[in-house]
């Protein structure tokens, strides 16, 4: 399963901007607790475009029982993380940047519950979320991402 490619095309689901498709290959596999890295293997050594995924847990201690007040178990908080970073190309400066660390990226990390069957919240639910982050940058216009851009929001 980590093995299969990805491949992104942002112009299926937006109708504004200018990024194409592209495929990212497995660069290496997560390690206990770590993260997965893929990348577009035609820039990989001249300008790498990486997407790394990792799932990692969290506990919400001292819960109570709102009716008695006796102590509850651990919540556990499942947490996963997608993000793209693309290397900036800065020829004008005159800078030599052999470990890529000058880069532009975006992350997302969703958390979810585990709150029983009835109670932890369904797909649906966590997808209306995400969508509520795109509908607030305001992909038809950037207007949203440039105020936030701008610490305007």
């Amino acid at each position: 399963m980590f093995d299969i490619e990805l491949s992104n095309n942002p112009a299926t689901a937006l109708t504004v901007g200018t990024a194409g498709a592209l495929t990212f290959s497995l660069q290496s596999s997560p390690l206990a607790g770590g993260q997965s890295v893929r990348s577009v293997s035609a820039v990989a050594t001249t300008a790498p475009h990486t997407l790394k995924i990792g799932h990692s847990t969290r506990l919400v201690k001292n819960m109570r029982y709102t009716a008695t007040k006796a102590s509850a178990p651990d919540v556990i908080i499942d947490r996963h993380l997608i993000r793209v970073d693309k290397v900036v190309a800065a020829p004008t400066w005159g800078l030599s940047d052999p470990n890529y660390g000058i880069t532009t990226g975006a992350q997302l990390v969703i958390e979810v519950p585990r709150l029983g069957a009835t109670d932890t919240p369904s797909t649906q639910m966590v997808m209306d979320q995400i969508l509520r982050v795109i509908v607030a940058l305001n992909p038809t216009s950037n207007a949203g991402l440039l105020k936030l851009l701008n610490n305007e929001m």
